[in-house]
């Protein structure tokens, strides 16, 4: 994971951004938390939303709220071509089924972000992710679910850890967590928000990255 830290590097400079704030929304939370501990003079403002903590006791992938990731954060550690073969079959789900799978275990205030969107939009994610094949899917699972590579305590720039009172995908003792090995995280509860709490709540985020 950390070497995501010198990607991100190559681009904003081929962009000419010198300095910059990040957001990591759910798994992508650590993404974002890499680059702020090794590109301190880079980036200057970071949040994470429903953001996931490190996979270390009594933090386990069984706590998690999709069955899906249950199964394929163990899965992608010890039987890669397994875990490329369940990946791969979810290219294959019709879009109104995996928009049916979410609504079946999603709170209320998720339900209501995922009944706006037709079958198409609620899988697109889904279909992105394996367009190229499984790989990219099963490294990333793989690659979260050991050790990062960096430690939360390097993450020397203020952290402000949003996380939706209601959220049942990543639980909120993934927020706590975060906000108590970050050495100045921010733990901010959205009350009535979800895990889609970037639906509802987006200024409110924004805010909190802007220079």
């Amino acid at each position: 994971m950390a070497d995501w830290a010198g990607d991100v590097a190559a681009v904003t400079a081929a962009f000419g951004l010198s300095r910059f704030s990040m957001l990591g929304w759910s798994a992508g939370g650590p993404f974002a938390l890499a680059c702020a501990a090794l590109l301190p003079e880079r980036v200057v403002r970071i949040a994470t939303v429903g953001g996931m903590a490190p996979l270390q006791p009594p933090l386990a992938a069984e706590q998690l709220g999709l069955r899906l990731d249950q199964l394929l954060f163990p899965l992608s550690a010890r039987h890669r071509g397994l875990a490329s073969l369940v990946v791969r079959g979810s290219k294959v789900v019709p879009a109104r089924a995996v928009r049916s799978s979410l609504l079946r275990v999603l709170p209320a205030e998720d339900r209501v972000v995922v009944e706006a969107m037709a079958p198409a939009e609620a899988a697109a994610g889904t279909r992105d992710a394996v367009r190229h094949g499984p790989g990219g899917v099963v490294d990333d699972y793989a690659i979260l679910g050991r050790d990062w590579g960096f430690p939360l305590a390097d993450v020397a720039l203020d952290v402000t850890v949003f996380q939706g009172s209601a959220d049942t995908l990543l639980p909120r003792a993934h927020a706590e967590a975060l906000a108590h090995q970050l050495p100045t995280g921010n733990l901010e509860v959205v009350e009535g928000a979800g895990h889609f709490l970037l639906h509802s709540h987006l200024g409110r985020v924004i805010d909190a990255l802007v220079i």
